[in-house]
């Protein structure tokens, strides 16, 4: 048992790499995990691995830079897991251009 367990976390960016690494080690804290991100495929991808290994998560494809999308997050955690305990920003965007 740890300090974190069922705690109510979400978790935005968590399709990309490190998203996908944090959240294996909130389901090994037994935290319920709500997934942000806004690739649908690799959100249910990880969703699936996660539950196959017992861990409490839903998959929310937003885009957390809409306020639709920050509206769809939150009403889900409420839906599932009744509020929100932790939130990890972990959501970036990035801009290429050429450097001078």
């Amino acid at each position: 048992m740890t300090h974190l367990q069922n705690a109510r976390v979400i978790l935005t960016g968590a399709s990309g790499g490190l998203g996908s690494h944090i959240s294996q080690q909130l389901s090994i804290h037994q935290c319920k995990i709500g997934l942000v991100g806004r690739n649908k495929q690799r959100l249910e991808i990880l969703s699936k691995r996660l539950q196959e290994q017992g861990a409490d998560v839903i998959a929310i494809d937003a885009d957390i830079t809409l306020a639709e999308g920050r509206d769809k997050v939150f009403q889900q955690m409420q839906q599932h897991y009744q509020g929100v305990d932790i939130l990890i920003n972990n959501a970036a965007i990035m801009q290429f251009a050429e450097f001078v």
